[in-house]
């Protein structure tokens, strides 16, 4: 354990020289590790916004078309 202490301490320095967006993506990365088991997930103030947006297109009752939906699902496979 101690090993896996010392690595994580390197890690975490390391972390520190990069760029910001590589910095963003590390803290999301273990913010999604720290919550597994907990049932709580932290979301970026950019992921809530968009997140609040859909939920509001929701309310007013504006869905995506049935034939954008298809396009959607051909793209995918589905």
């Amino acid at each position: 354990m101690a090993d896996v202490s010392r690595q994580l301490k390197d890690v975490l320095t390391r972390v520190e020289t990069w760029p910001p967006a590589l910095q963003e993506e590390a803290v999301r990365t273990l913010l999604i590790l720290e919550s597994e088991g907990t049932g709580i997930f932290h979301v970026s103030d950019e992921v809530w916004a968009d997140m609040q947006d859909g939920l509001a297109q929701a309310e007013r009752r504006e869905f995506v078309s049935d034939e954008d939906m298809a396009k959607a699902n051909k793209r995918l496979g589905l």
